[in-house]
């Protein structure tokens, strides 16, 4: 989860970047920054669905501790 909160602390900064770099009259420039934005976007949807499944797996695995304990 931490490589998580720095992704996101260095998404944050490249938005930024992104933002000041569409104020530019360089097409190319603006080109080049939206398109990485956009795979910093995907690569950020990889990781918040990949943390939502981990936090799911735990869920059931202690409900599945807790259940086999109360069974016996």
């Amino acid at each position: 989860m931490n490589h998580n909160r720095a992704f996101l602390s260095l998404f944050n900064v490249f938005h930024e970047l992104v933002f000041v770099g569409s104020q530019s009259s360089d097409l190319p420039t603006k080109l080049t920054l939206n398109y990485q934005l956009r795979n910093l976007i995907k690569y950020k949807n990889i990781l918040k669905n990949r943390e939502i499944h981990t936090h799911r797996l735990q869920t059931n695995r202690e409900e599945m501790m807790t259940k086999s304990h109360t069974s016996t």
